[in-house]
């Protein structure tokens, strides 16, 4: 038995209840917003990867930037009051282990 996708479903559904309704001019309409209903869901994540990705990028920046100013230590006050850490919710001892990572990883090159 072949298993169709969740939106393929959704439209099938969609397309059953328009027409036991008796709505039989919305059927074409109804098939397509059952297969798409889930799209804007999809353009969430995808715009929450990309806030996430920037605000990553972000941070590890700076950590890299306060580490050469600073010798090897940063300011984790300074890095804790971004808003991409306020995004990330961040701790202190978090901002310590990004930075020993990335010690590490300048230490293996």
């Amino acid at each position: 038995m072949h298993k169709n996708c969740h939106c393929v479903n959704c439209a099938i559904g969609t397309l059953w209840t328009v027409r036991h309704l008796g709505f039989k001019e919305l059927v074409p309409q109804a098939f397509i917003a059952g297969l798409l209903h889930d799209m804007g869901k999809l353009h969430i994540l995808s715009v929450l990867e990309h806030i996430l990705t920037v605000s990553i990028i972000r941070l590890v920046n700076a950590l890299c930037n306060s580490m050469e100013q600073n010798g090897t230590g940063s300011d984790p006050t300074a890095i804790l009051e971004m808003p991409e850490a306020r995004t990330l919710n961040l701790t202190e001892p978090e901002i310590h282990e990004l930075e020993m990572a990335i010690q590490s990883d300048i230490a293996l090159r």
